[in-house]
């Protein structure tokens, strides 16, 4: 009879009949067996496959008794043709294990109570899981060694293969580095200027502390003191909350006039203490400080300031890469352009119409404000009387572009992400105003993800049987493709339902509604010193606009809520289901795609059983749910490198959170041994050093 390779598995027989003691044993011991020798034989074909000697057949050292070299070929033979009857040797015992185990599974579920039985198979199966991670751990680390010894070996043998391999791996190294940053058309620039481009667009050049920096910090200590006494003055009066008066000091806008506050005492000898403190560190440190800049980075930098002050690129960040991306401003006016062609989404405007836009908000919101009896200060802060245009720009969505379609200069070749800059427009500070009430809606819409922690939740408390299908779907641009009216549509719905668990401030549904009905309707922006309505969508960079799409995406997933999914959530756009079988999944994405006209939904199934969503990968094979880190493949892997001028203290938390993320999720040993893998590669790559064993030990 085998043994146990967990102690927690005699827990397992506390209910069994002393009679059949010996029979469940066996049952649960041959199971173990069974996933341990199939991950020994995995290992084993591995090995074969890969040209690989395990070490107990590389250490019978044949090649001394035989007078030859271990890499002799005539040896090389005999210990593949070992390994080969070793694998064989594997597959009889595992044929025979598993025979046997069918065998005692069906009498122990034969003989025992049907709750008993269902019990043990239940803790049986984690056990299982249990040990095929920690087997898989094992063994993946045991090949990584034997990989490692085979190329040392293989170096020291070889010295003109030794050559070679480092001239490739320097070229992979600046594969890599050129992965970092995407050149679009005809662009062409120095290395200097990529490997400076290749820190990210987080990096901060280290810079001396000069007089603009003491002015930099002198105001900050201003702002500080101001907000210190006003925020001291108001703990000190004693009279009752007003929920209005607390959302005036929250307002992230300036006053349209300087007041200095009046003075608190013992708040502003605590300030004195903090400012003396600030100024002392500042003047030790104003010694000059060397660059965190190669000279070679330092030209490249100075070639791309020259390159942009005289018009020639446009350096901006790609959509989902996090990379920065080239291009002459030649190409990117002609993309721009194409784009703005479309007539079904936009129209071409004057400067008047703007300033009749913004009008008409102003006036509609001092009328609302008034019949609703907003705080006067609270409206006087949220309106603009000159408030700047939005401006449109772009991002280039460089993850659906192959490396020929890069070189293009035609721009029909390049897909965008439109946004329209509305920081400081004319409905900047009101829909501010309304997504602070909006906003409250979102945990009341069925379904909605707040996180990702949400999501495993979910995800882990939910019946998901032993048959399903599992998919996840995506809109099309959702925001462009999203209607005005039927998202307002969305949003009076949800405000029937749940104002009353909201704080409105004092308006009513019919004034939320207006106010965002207008601010959805004063949508022109500026390109290139023409003026564009946006006539069809939501605007990606309106306030509102994240919140309006949730809602109208909780308005389209009813029908399929309807039919009882195993599962069903969304973030934003990016929903998960889990269905019984895959006609009832095919049904909901059909179903799906026929609520809006403009509305159309992509699919992804899983692959090799995982299937990617937010930041994670799912396997449900089953009804046993495995869940381990990912990271999309458009994503470059870029974090703030190591030689910023940031705070030591910042780069290690960057780094720590992402370990801690990339484990934090996973739900096996495998997985999270994987993932945190997977983490250690992006912080080296990023300049960071990660310890031994990729412990969240992180140093620079």
């Amino acid at each position: 009879m085998p043994r146990l390779k967990q102690e927690r598995s005699w827990r397992l027989f506390d209910e069994v009949p002393p009679n059949l003691f010996s029979l469940v044993r066996e049952a649960v011991s041959l199971r173990q067996k069974v996933v341990a020798t199939r991950q020994s034989l995995k290992f084993l074909q591995r090995c074969r496959t890969t040209g690989m000697l395990p070490r107990f057949i590389f250490n019978k050292k044949i090649g001394s008794t035989c007078g030859l070299s271990e890499d002799h070929p005539k040896i090389t033979s005999i210990y593949r043709s070992i390994l080969s009857a070793v694998i064989k040797e594997k597959q009889r015992i595992l044929y025979s294990s598993l025979l046997r185990c069918i065998s005692k599974e069906r009498a122990c579920q034969r003989l025992l109570r049907d709750q008993t039985w269902r019990r043990i198979e239940g803790e049986s199966r984690r056990i299982c899981n249990s040990i095929r991670s920690a087997a898989k751990s094992t063994l993946c680390a045991k090949y990584e060694r034997l990989c490692k010894s085979h190329h040392e070996n293989a170096h020291s043998h070889k010295t003109h293969s030794t050559t070679v391999h480092h001239h490739t791996s320097h070229e992979a190294r600046s594969d890599g580095n050129l992965t970092r940053v995407t050149v679009l058309g005809n662009t062409h620039l120095s290395s200097d200027a990529l490997d400076v481009l290749s820190l990210g667009p987080s990096f901060a050049p280290a810079q001396n502390v000069n007089a603009h920096t003491f002015r930099q910090v002198v105001g900050g200590l201003q702002r500080f003191r101001d907000l210190l006494r006003t925020r001291s003055r108001r703990d000190q009066e004693s009279q009752t909350p007003n929920p209005n008066r607390n959302l005036i000091t929250s307002v992230p806008f300036p006053r349209n006039f300087y007041k200095e506050p009046p003075p608190v005492p013992e708040a502003d000898v605590k300030f004195k203490i903090l400012s003396a403190g600030v100024l002392t560190v500042l003047n030790q440190n104003r010694r000059l400080r060397s660059s965190n800049l190669t000279y070679k980075q330092r030209q490249g930098l100075k070639e791309l300031r020259e390159l942009r002050s005289n018009g020639t690129l446009r350096i901006t960040v790609s959509d989902k890469g996090g990379e920065f991306v080239v291009m002459s401003q030649t190409l990117d006016r002609a993309i721009t352009e194409l784009h703005l062609s479309d007539s079904s989404v936009y129209r071409r405007v004057t400067e008047k119409d703007f300033s009749s836009q913004c009008s008409r908000l102003n006036h509609i919101w001092l009328s609302v404000a008034k019949s609703a009896g907003v705080d006067e200060k609270l409206v006087s802060r949220l309106k603009l009387d000159s408030p700047n245009c939005p401006v449109f720009y772009s991002l280039i969505k460089t993850h659906k572009l192959s490396s020929n379609e890069a070189l293009s200069t035609s721009p029909d070749t390049f897909k965008i992400r439109p946004i329209i800059s509305c920081v400081g427009g004319p409905t900047d500070r009101i829909s501010w105003f309304l997504n602070s009430i909006v906003s409250q809606l979102l945990p009341m819409v069925p379904s909605h993800l707040p996180s990702t922690k949400h999501f495993l939740e979910l995800l882990h408390s939910s019946d998901l049987g032993k048959s399903n299908v599992i998919e996840s779907f995506d809109v099309v641009s959702l925001y462009t493709n999203v209607q005005n009216e039927h998202a307002l549509q969305a949003l009076s719905e949800m405000l029937d339902r749940h104002a009353n668990n909201i704080n409105t401030f004092g308006l009513s549904k019919m004034h939320i509604m207006t106010l965002v009905k207008e601010c959805l309707m004063c949508n022109i922006f500026k390109w290139a010193g023409k003026y564009f309505s946006q006539v069809r969508g939501l605007a990606m960079g309106q306030r509102l606009a994240p919140v309006l799409a949730v809602c109208f995406m909780g308005r389209i997933k009813e029908p399929v809520l309807a039919r009882n999914p195993l599962m069903y959530c969304r973030y934003i756009d990016d929903c998960f289901i889990v269905t019984s079988t895959q006609f009832e999944m095919d049904e909901c994405f059909r179903i799906m795609n026929e609520q809006s006209q403009y509305i159309k939904l992509t699919r992804e199934v899983p692959r090799d059983g995982w299937l990617p969503y937010l930041n994670t990968q799912v396997k449900v094979s089953s009804g046993v749910v495995s869940v381990k880190w990912y990271r999309k493949t458009s994503s470059k892997n870029i974090l703030l490198h190591a030689t910023s001028a940031h705070p030591q203290a910042v780069k290690r938390a960057v780094v720590s959170n992402m370990l801690r993320t990339a484990t934090s999720v996973c739900t096996g040993e495998a997985e999270r041994l994987e993932s945190r893998r997977l983490a250690c590669e992006i912080a080296a790559v990023n300049g960071y050093t990660v310890s031994r064993g990729c412990k969240k030990k992180i140093s620079h």
